[in-house]
């Protein structure tokens, strides 16, 4: 299932990869903590939108790898093909 990133333009072979792509806090309410340490419902300001997508350099220093598509993804190591095919063979042996 393939992603695309609105902000960068890069394709992610699934979910999981174009998470990863991404950092930085949303822009969300700060509270203020009442006596028990809980929020009390006031805002009192905004956590600023640090969202961002990460530089191809950064892509690849996570060990992500495009294939033949040119879609981002996490590099098949020889025991991500190991667990691959236990998995293929599980689900056939349900069938």
């Amino acid at each position: 299932m393939k992603s695309e990133c609105g902000g960068c333009g890069l394709i992610f072979v699934g979910v999981g990869a174009f998470d990863r792509h991404r950092i930085g806090e949303y822009k969300g309410p700060i509270y203020e903590l009442g006596e028990n340490g809980f929020p009390t419902g006031k805002i009192l300001g905004y956590r600023p939108n640090t969202r961002r997508c990460l530089a191809v350099a950064d892509l690849r220093a996570l060990g992500m790898v495009q294939d033949h598509r040119g879609w981002w993804g996490e590099e098949l190591t020889e025991a991500k093909r190991e667990q691959l095919e236990r998995l293929k063979q599980k689900k056939v042996a349900t069938e």
